[in-house]
């Protein structure tokens, strides 16, 4: 049987002074997808009512797991720009490209979306007011609109343990556009946009808080999270300069050390990091882009840190990231059938009067099933269409070279 990872893995990722190439297999960023989606898990973590300051402590933490969708946004920019470079004027460019994310990303997600449509039309899951608007709302689903949906409609406009698929419809809308970007942009152009967007991004979120409009379409609009697709698509460009990547390599500690070091103050200063909070959403968003992307940067450019990058080439972490796409697709659905069906989830018990060891075991029980699920569905389901990748080569890639995992939660 087929596993995540079939070719040979390169026993280091290249010396910092070679460009990078999107068939070098970089084992240590499986390990990153799994820390993505290790944060994005811990959001399953929420303590109810908080009244005691353990639990209040566990609360603040959990709820800044969100920041695991960041990451995967800029892992996502960095490898998917990386392959278009080096697709770049190939034959059928554009072919190859569409079809191989086809087959690595549409089977599961709109297998999911076919079996959630049949629970909710025969099976009978969930109240008539919540089947009623799942079932009017499904045209935003199949076109990967759900983040258009979401910040129209509400939070609440994504039923039965959809509402993470927001930021898979902002992948989407970015592949639609980014190769059209990447094949008519000379690289130093590209750069210029790159920058661009980033700082359109911030000035747009920025507008929009002074405005006092919603922040949550903030969180939810592609334009507005274009600033950590963008770090990653410069970190893809630079790493394919053999000068620029030396500066990366020397550099990015230091980037990685200051925003992280200011992302920690404005956590102290804000109480957390909420994702709607004012400051964060004006200049955190950024931070946390510029600290993953120069953590990308140090895993990639050489031997400088080579405990960092066999930290994030721990087996665990690494079959994580394997798996991370299904894991972060079936995370929601699973969570709303334990909530739905096992009062115990609903109404944590308290333990010495914390909520906090019944929240990690539904923590543990909730990651364990969406872990083997994606398991299984990888297994016996998605590698089917994998298969299939060999028709559409990228660069002279194969299967299980960088280019199958080169989406975040698309791997």
């Amino acid at each position: 049987m087929a596993t995540p990872s079939a070719a040979p893995v390169l026993p280091a990722p290249p010396a910092s002074t070679q460009p990078l190439k999107s068939t070098v297999r970089l084992p240590a960023l499986d390990g990153v997808r799994g820390l993505a989606i290790l944060l994005v898990l811990t959001n399953n973590l929420y303590p109810e009512r908080p009244s005691i300051r353990l639990d209040q402590l566990v609360e603040t933490a959990s709820n800044a797991g969100w920041i695991g969708v960041d990451l995967f946004f800029v892992l996502s920019g960095f490898l998917i720009t990386g392959i278009l470079l080096d697709g770049k004027g190939a034959p059928n460019y554009f072919r190859n490209f569409y079809a191989r994310r086809f087959l690595r990303i549409f089977p599961l997600y709109y297998g999911v979306l076919l079996v959630l449509l049949a629970l909710v039309a025969w099976g009978g899951i969930g109240t008539p007011e919540e089947r009623a608007h799942y079932l009017e709302r499904q045209g935003w689903y199949w076109t990967y609109l759900v983040n258009l949906m979401t910040a129209w409609i509400g939070s609440g406009a994504a039923k039965f343990g959809t509402g993470p698929f927001w930021s898979l419809a902002v992948e989407e809308q970015f592949y639609l556009i980014w190769p059209l970007v990447v094949s008519l942009l000379p690289r130093r152009r590209l750069v210029s946009l790159s920058l661009l967007l980033l700082a359109a991004a911030v000035a747009l979120r920025t507008t929009w808080r002074i405005a006092g409009l919603n922040p949550e379409a903030m969180y939810l609009l592609t334009p507005a999270r274009m600033d950590t697709l963008a770090v990653g698509a410069l970190l893809a460009v630079g790493a394919r300069s053999s000068a620029v990547r030396d500066t990366l390599a020397r550099g990015s500690p230091v980037v990685l050390g200051a925003a992280g070091a200011l992302l920690l103050a404005l956590a102290v200063w804000r109480g957390g990091l909420s994702a709607e909070d004012v400051a964060v959403q004006t200049a955190g968003y950024t931070l946390i882009g510029l600290m993953f992307g120069s953590l990308i940067a140090v895993l990639v450019t050489g031997d400088r840190s080579p405990r960092l990058r066999r930290a994030f080439e721990m087996p665990p972490l690494r079959l994580l990231g394997r798996y991370s796409y299904g894991i972060y697709i079936f995370q929601g659905p699973v969570m709303f059938g334990l909530e739905r069906s096992v009062p115990f989830v609903r109404t944590l018990p308290r333990v010495f009067g914390s909520q906090v060891p019944a929240a990690l075991l539904v923590l543990v029980s909730a990651s364990a099933l969406s872990i083997g699920l994606a398991m299984v569905s990888w297994h016996c389901y998605e590698t089917r269409f994998l298969r299939l990748k060999h028709r559409f080569p990228s660069d002279g890639a194969t299967v299980g070279t960088q280019d199958d995992m080169a989406s975040p939660r698309h791997d």
